[in-house]
């Protein structure tokens, strides 16, 4: 029993303080919100990328080509049909951006081929510089 107010009747506070449960809710609600663009970014496409030793995170670029195990292409979360019409996508957005770096996310399955006509292809854009994304190796 709580005695307020100094008096000899004590009154039971029974009210329940919802302040920190609702400031824990929102934090985590802040906290979900800036990770799940990240994490829905990776699992969006099908794509096992190669591992290596000294993987780093790519730099952030304003154009990524994805090529995933089913040899579907994507420029910037949109899926071109050829490399001709990524030819024309990627020299649309380098006069846009005016990049100089292009980051490619190819599927380890596929054969080199996939990844040498995405550099050709960007190269006849105008885009010269590439990086390419690798997985950590455990």
């Amino acid at each position: 029993m709580i005695r307020t107010k100094r008096t000899q009747f004590t009154k039971v506070i029974s009210d329940i303080n919802i302040t920190p449960f609702t400031d824990v809710c929102l934090v985590l609600l802040i906290i979900f919100m800036v990770a799940y663009p990240k994490l829905s970014q990776e699992r969006r496409y099908n794509v096992n990328l190669p591992k290596t030793t000294a993987a780093a995170a790519p730099m952030p670029t304003p154009v990524t080509v994805v090529i995933d195990k089913d040899t579907h292409l994507f420029v910037n979360d949109q899926q071109v049909k050829s490399f001709d019409e990524l030819g024309e996508r990627l020299t649309a957005l380098h006069n846009k951006y005016q990049t100089e770096i292009l980051t490619l996310r190819v599927d380890k399955s596929l054969p080199c081929q996939y990844f040498y006509s995405a550099i050709d292809t960007a190269k006849k854009s105008g885009i010269a510089n590439f990086t390419l994304a690798t997985e950590q190796a455990k």
